[in-house]
């Protein structure tokens, strides 16, 4: 008996998760290929962290977002090279950097580094993680 509530179990729950990860929303998919909540998430982020005024969040967003569909365009083309992606992923994230400089404070140019500095790997929110 508990074998078949436990089968059926896992069953529901196969067919709630499979379309919510179809749809980038499961768990740990934060947004899944999506340049747009990819680019959204990261400005959010650095507008709570930076302190990001109303002039200078469309411009941090542009930049997010042209380099959100940058890293989902190469992450297609080297799916399984893990090393290879996280090297690029990196390179891409320090090319924004001098376009972000020019947008933010001096301030809030340390805070962002400093923040990177603190979450190597980009594994903080607006990353594609919550």
């Amino acid at each position: 008996m508990k074998n078949l509530i436990l089968i059926i179990s896992l069953s529901l729950s196969s067919f709630v998760q499979t379309p919510l990860m179809a749809q980038g929303m499961g768990p740990g998919s934060g947004g899944g290929q999506n340049p747009e909540y990819m680019a959204q998430k990261q400005t959010e982020m650095m507008k709570e962290r930076l302190d990001l005024t109303s002039q200078q969040i469309p411009e941090v967003y542009e930049i997010n977002l042209k380099t959100a569909k940058k890293m989902i365009a190469f992450r297609e083309a080297h799916r399984g090279d893990r090393t290879a992606m996280q090297k690029k992923m990196q390179e891409l994230q320090k090319e924004k950097e001098p376009a972000l400089k020019k947008i933010l404070t001096d301030q809030q140019y340390e805070a962002l580094v400093k923040y990177h500095s603190e979450n190597p790997g980009g594994r903080g929110p607006g990353y594609g993680r919550n």
